[in-house]
């Protein structure tokens, strides 16, 4: 294992947070990666939503047209895993070098906690090759 990247941190029931390193978010916000390519990552992500169960499609929002996912959304009456607006312009700007912490939101079942951590990883192990194909299709 390189560098820990990401981090989970358990709160009250199924809720948690994420801490992602900030040099990790800062090479994926300053990625140019075509829409098209961010389409496919949702697409590989509706699959493994289906091996759980999960009846939703592209849970991963991307910031822009960056690498960088800002949320993973389940559906189910607001399950999501997301990071504020704020740290990203902190990040942008240079303002912050803090780790960059995600908040789940309304997570009820072990089933969704375990979910958006295994899309979350999914995005950090993929990232490089989302960003290398996102140059490959650069206009």
């Amino acid at each position: 294992m390189d560098n820990l990247i990401w981090q989970p941190k358990f709160c009250n029931a199924y809720d948690f947070k994420i801490y992602l390193e900030p040099e990790f978010a800062l090479e994926m916000v300053q990625s140019r990666v075509n829409r098209d390519v961010q389409s496919r990552m949702n697409e590989l992500a509706d699959v493994d939503l289906k091996k759980f169960s999960i009846n939703w499609q592209d849970p991963y929002l991307f910031h822009e047209e960056t690498g960088l996912v800002t949320q993973i959304c389940l559906g189910r009456n607001g399950v999501w895993l997301a990071t504020k607006h704020q740290n990203i312009t902190d990040l942008l700007n240079h303002t912050s070098d803090k780790l960059i912490e995600y908040d789940s939101h309304n997570v009820d079942f072990m089933n969704e906690a375990y979910t958006l951590m295994f899309l979350f990883d999914k995005w950090i192990n993929y990232a490089h090759i989302i960003i290398s194909m996102g140059n490959k299709f650069k206009k």
